[in-house]
């Protein structure tokens, strides 16, 4: 046994020296680990309708692509691109995607109107008046004009989507002067004066909406406490607003409003005022709108159904959510 031991021991001095002799540059180098890939989105600042695009870098091989929202998983959007809807308004946009078994995930983008950025004071509202359907942007539908002022029409069109966009056939006569039956706001103003939200100007026998006209704080009053259905609502004798006579055409329901929580007033150094003559801006008929339609339909939670879905490798663990299942390391 001992030459056995003996030849051992000479092999291992035998590298030794052999790896003495070597340069450093001779040496074999490390092998590069292979970049993992990545998902990016763009635009990265995406609107409403914006066709967003998912792009992976460094992949090889077929890949799977799934948009989530608020980290729900959205259905049927299984595809590199995705439209962006108001539904995904000031939620955020991300995408996984499984490469050849590996799941990545991407940043995430939050859409928004481009004239809403996150730091307005209606932000919030304005956002969930769109998610909801109560609220619509402008034009293109990529802005929402929020100093612009509400008028007549588009109130109408608020109050209704407010109410839920109930089932209504216009008359085919107008009933009024001003408002023919291709106008932009001809069904909801209709449907809001057949509810009595509204009555019209009766002049020289006709009768006239102003669809055009200007909304002012007081009338929006009006228009939403009679939304409401008008509950039964004694005012105070005491006015707590500066600016709001008890004997105002608005008294009533502006109080009812502020009774309720859905307007907050305004404070100044004298005092609380409510400004009935100012015009109502869309950006604060979105605070007012949001906080109506809590009032109407008090919020229910309700727990999704989990849903399984896809599928994935022996040794990778299964998660159930509400709308797919991924491997524990997505």
């Amino acid at each position: 046994m001992q030459p056995k031991s003996l030849f051992i021991v000479t092999s291992m001095v035998g590298c030794a020296c052999l790896l003495g002799s070597m340069t450093l540059a001779s040496l074999p180098s490390a092998q590069a680990a292979e970049p993992l890939p990545a998902i990016a989105i763009s635009p990265s600042q995406p609107k409403p309708k914006d066709v967003v695009t998912a792009a992976v870098t460094d992949a090889t091989g077929e890949v799977s692509y799934f948009w989530y929202r608020g980290g729900q998983l959205i259905n049927g959007a299984t595809g590199p691109n995705y439209q962006v809807t108001n539904v995904d308004l000031c939620n955020s946009l991300t995408v996984k995607a499984a490469v050849n078994g590996t799941w990545i995930s991407s940043n995430a983008v939050t859409p928004r109107f481009s004239d809403v950025p996150a730091d307005n004071t209606f932000y919030a509202t304005i956002c969930a008046g769109a998610r909801n359907g109560v609220t619509v942007g402008t034009g293109d539908g990529n802005t929402y004009a929020p100093l612009n002022a509400v008028n007549r029409g588009s109130m109408s069109a608020f109050i209704y989507r407010l109410m839920g966009s109930p089932a209504w056939t216009p008359p085919a006569v107008s009933p009024l002067a001003d408002v023919p039956t291709n106008h932009t706001f001809y069904k909801t103003i209709t449907w809001m004066a057949a509810q009595g939200i509204t009555s019209p100007t009766v002049v020289n026998g006709k009768k006239y909406f102003n669809p055009s006209n200007v909304v002012n704080r007081g009338s929006m009053a009006a228009f939403l406490m009679r939304a409401a259905g008008l509950p039964a609502y004694t005012a105070p004798s005491i006015s707590p607003f500066i600016d709001l006579a008890t004997t105002s055409t608005f008294y009533k329901p502006v109080n009812w409003l502020y009774d309720q929580g859905i307007t907050k007033g305004v404070s100044t150094k004298d005092g609380m005022t409510y400004q009935p003559g100012n015009a109502v801006t869309r950006g604060s008929m979105s605070a007012f709108l949001q906080r109506t339609q809590s009032y109407l339909q008090p919020t229910v939670i309700s727990m999704p159904t989990p849903v399984i879905l896809g599928s994935a490798a022996r040794d990778q663990q299964l998660t159930a959510s509400t709308g797919t299942v991924l491997p524990t390391s997505a």
